[in-house]
């Protein structure tokens, strides 16, 4: 039996976004919400990071942030 079906994506309605990282690896290894809705997230970074605008400067290979 062949099909075809059309699906249709809706548009994300988001409240709030952020990005962060940097030109080389940066990976997030954790995410955490707290019991007041605070949200924690773990990961690494290479050379430098930006987070809200501030940029982190690193010495040579990984580093850990929590943001």
């Amino acid at each position: 039996m062949l099909g075809s079906h059309s699906l249709f994506a809706q548009q994300a309605n988001w409240l709030w976004a952020k990005s962060g990282g940097g030109l080389k690896q940066d990976q997030s290894s954790s995410i955490a919400v707290d019991s007041t809705g605070e949200i924690f997230v773990t990961g690494y970074y290479q050379d430098s990071a930006i987070f809200s605008g501030t940029t982190i400067h690193s010495s040579k290979g990984n580093h850990f942030f929590l943001a």
